[in-house]
């Protein structure tokens, strides 16, 4: 596969690893279990940051450091065994990694209206919206609802 990859996306303001990755795949018309096998890694080591995955993933986008850095502070880095650096903050994970997945319908619905017809490639989540007690978006003041 050559590096980097024709198409790719931008990162979003405040993106997670996992948002990209799935905006990646979905540009390049695969589901993103499949792409993140064939940039050689399971999805398991990019939700775990693993260096060696997020290295091939900037990669395969053409990221510089400092981008592949941002995208994992949104994310939560594991610091410990039940901690998790988060914007250069330490969290109890439980605070981060949450069954209920939240958003702004506002922030999404500008994402889908950018792209029309291809909401998928630019409809991205973010980081702020990992932590339970954060309850309103800080671009819109809008209250995050649950997406799944």
């Amino acid at each position: 596969m050559p590096f980097p990859l024709p198409l790719r996306p931008l990162p979003a303001p405040r993106e997670t690893v996992l948002s990209y990755l799935s905006r990646f795949a979905a540009m390049n018309a695969a589901e993103m279990s499949d792409f993140s096998i064939d940039l050689g890694h399971q999805i398991r080591r990019f939700l775990d940051l693993e260096t060696a995955a997020l290295d091939c993933l900037a990669e395969a986008a053409g990221l510089e450091p400092a981008i592949r850095d941002e995208l994992a502070s949104w994310t939560g880095v594991p610091a410990g065994d039940v901690r998790m650096a988060f914007r250069g903050e330490a969290f109890v994970s439980r605070a981060l990694r949450n069954p209920v997945m939240r958003g702004c319908p506002l922030c999404l619905q500008e994402d889908a209206q950018a792209t029309p017809g291809h909401p998928e490639r630019l409809m991205a989540m973010r980081g702020d919206w990992l932590l339970r007690s954060v309850n309103i978006c800080c671009r819109h003041h809008h209250p995050l609802v649950p997406l799944w």
